[in-house]
């Protein structure tokens, strides 16, 4: 009898041992709590959780997918919640998803990846209105014929991109000089002195301001915009690239049909923020590529103003790289989204800005004429000093 009793319980201790080890074939144990092994494919997404990417949750027999606004957007899903019907899932109507990236030829180890990034608005000749974002031509001048004598050179983001994925040659000491919004002061001051010194700038314009003289919405007088033809000229001419800022997301909005920038209103489910998103960013995409005829890759977030999800959408659409207004430099082997900027306003002389984006690139190089306190003197000594 007792052979019998022990006969048993080996039976049963070798059938539990033979289920706890095949139950830890198709689970894993994650925080105490059992997660599925699993090779699934949601909206043509192939995904598993070999890296736990997108865990799924076992929990009292059944199986449970987190649908966090990541995870949803990028499985095509969008999640919404009322009391009346509570939690529902369906397909996102959105068009862009699963654009297939092309892979890179590989990083150039000897490229240079940490490149400045400048950021300019408005020039203009009236000193009542110069401040952070608004300076005069000769401050802008100095501050490009000091970047000049300083051995930077100027380069457009798809120059960049061009040299990560197909092997190009970038300058020594790149710089990327960029204009928000599309003033035409960007045409009638900085092009010109851009042409003269050979250096390159990008300009990112909003969509429903170009060629404007007056606000879209009060018709009030504003600062006016270049045209498409003058967009166009300055593309032609290799100076100037032109980008997105939004075609009607660059005002303060009214919280009931939009939000400040590109934030989400408060009520505002998934699913119309991103088509309100899309839309607006796409409409202006495809303008610029029809007007002017350059491939649209960089956003730059009116009012630096972005959101987790702003950036998903961005990614999937193919821009390359979002701008933000956060000061600093960026290394772009650490990313190209977000990437930092240095604000260059009318109130600090070029020197002490030279100094800075000298100091932020971890470059130890004097920089000329700090002895001379005139403007007009020190703009004519650089102009000698780059001619000789």
């Amino acid at each position: 009898m007792k052979k019998k009793i022990i006969i048993i319980f080996l039976l049963l201790f070798i059938l539990i041992i033979t289920l706890i080890i095949t139950q830890t074939q198709v689970l894993m144990l994650l925080n105490g709590v059992r997660i599925p092994n699993y090779k699934i494919t949601i909206n043509g997404n192939k995904i598993d959780n070999i890296n736990n990417e997108y865990p799924l949750l076992n929990y009292k027999g059944a199986t449970y997918l987190p649908l966090t606004s990541d995870y949803s957007i990028r499985l095509g899903l969008v999640t919404t919640w009322s009391e009346q019907k509570g939690l529902s899932v369906d397909k996102l109507n959105f068009r862009i998803l699963n654009n297939k990236k092309e892979d890179s030829k590989g990083d150039n180890v000897l490229l240079d990846s940490k490149i400045p990034i400048l950021m300019y608005h408005h020039i203009s000749d009236d000193s009542e209105t110069w401040n952070d974002i608004i300076i005069s031509p000769e401050k802008f001048k100095e501050d490009m014929l000091y970047l000049k004598a300083l051995g930077y050179n100027t380069i457009h983001f798809k120059d960049y991109f061009d040299a990560v994925e197909n092997g190009t040659t970038l300058p020594e000491n790149p710089i990327i000089i960029t204009f928000d919004d599309g003033y035409r002061s960007n045409y009638v001051f900085a092009y010109p002195v851009l042409k003269e010194l050979n250096m390159k700038a990008t300009i990112f314009i909003i969509g429903w301001s170009v060629g404007g003289q007056y606000d879209g919405y009060d018709r009030k007088p504003f600062i006016p915009h270049f045209t498409w033809e003058e967009g166009k000229e300055m593309y032609d001419s290799g100076v100037i690239d032109i980008q997105n800022h939004s075609y009607d997301l660059h005002n303060f909005g009214d919280n009931i049909t939009q939000g400040k920038g590109v934030s989400r209103l408060e009520e505002e489910n998934i699913a119309d923020y991103v088509s309100r998103f899309f839309e607006d960013t796409n409409k202006l995409t495809n303008l610029i590529e029809e007007k002017i005829g350059n491939d649209v890759i960089v956003f730059s977030y009116p009012y630096g103003i972005y959101n987790d999800l702003s950036e998903i959408i961005l990614e999937d659409m193919g821009f390359k790289a979002s701008l933000s207004v956060h000061d600093g430099i960026r290394d772009f082997k650490n990313g190209h989204y977000l990437l930092e900027r240095i604000n260059m306003p009318n109130r600090i002389p070029s020197s002490k800005l030279m100094k800075k984006i000298l100091e932020l690139d971890e470059r130890d190089i004097t920089i000329p004429f700090l002895n001379i306190k005139n403007q007009t003197e020190r703009i004519e000594k650089l102009e000698n000093f780059l001619s000789e």
